[in-house]
């Protein structure tokens, strides 16, 4: 093996073992304990007025719990998916003593499917990026359809890296869900961000923000 299959392997084995562990340089690398964690909600999210007592949520790409452990102080109950194991094994931790939060390790996609190819990396990844995921290792996980959901929920964040597309296109329940904050990214060099527009402004009223690091987000409400 060369070196730089070498290197390719070292990083992919850290991203994937490793989810506090960013990538910043070709040369360094930090840790971030937990407690440094942060959330990384849109900025014009206010849990304290958006989310109330009687909101049910659900978080698509919770990774290691920096949004999960704020929504429940705000929210009835909150339901977060992550199904990168190793981040999921944080986001257990993270939320623990938390009672009303119940963690799945498993991704939402527009169909349930068993045993998909998801591509790793920082310790997460997409079941659909391609082009961002320079440094790539595979995985398979379980995929939970959004229409075949065990509860009901009325507002929605989603984070999961492209799936955001299939996952608006089969949702049937807009009626019933009176918030959406949704965070684009790119599918092939395409951004996501005109398509959730086209589909939620059917249902919503829409206004777009960025989170700490430039993300778009869409975040749509009941008119």
């Amino acid at each position: 093996m060369g070196l730089g299959r070498t290197v390719k392997r070292m990083r992919e084995i850290a991203w994937v073992k490793m989810p506090y562990l960013d990538y910043v340089g070709s040369l360094k690398v930090a840790f971030r304990p937990r407690a440094m964690i942060k959330s990384d909600f849109p900025q014009s999210l206010s849990l304290a007025t958006e989310i109330t007592k009687n909101d049910v949520v659900l978080e698509i790409g919770a990774n290691v719990g920096g949004n999960s452990k704020e929504l429940p102080k705000y929210a009835k109950f909150v339901y977060s998916f992550e199904p990168a194991p190793s981040c999921y094994k944080w986001l257990a931790r993270n939320t623990r003593h938390i009672p009303n939060i119940k963690c799945y390790n498993a991704a939402v996609s527009d169909k349930t499917k068993r045993a998909q190819k998801f591509n790793m990396q920082y310790g997460s990844g997409s079941l659909f990026n391609h082009d961002v995921f320079d440094w790539m290792a595979h995985i398979e996980v379980d995929v939970i359809g959004i229409n075949d959901l065990p509860f009901k929920w009325n507002v929605g964040i989603f984070d999961c890296e492209g799936a955001e597309v299939p996952i608006l296109r089969a949702l049937k329940s807009f009626e019933t869900v009176d918030r959406l904050y949704v965070e684009t990214h790119s599918i092939d060099g395409q951004s996501t961000l005109p398509i959730v527009r086209e589909i939620l402004q059917k249902h919503y009223q829409l206004s777009e923000d960025t989170d700490i690091g430039g993300f778009r987000w869409v975040i749509a409400e009941r008119r």
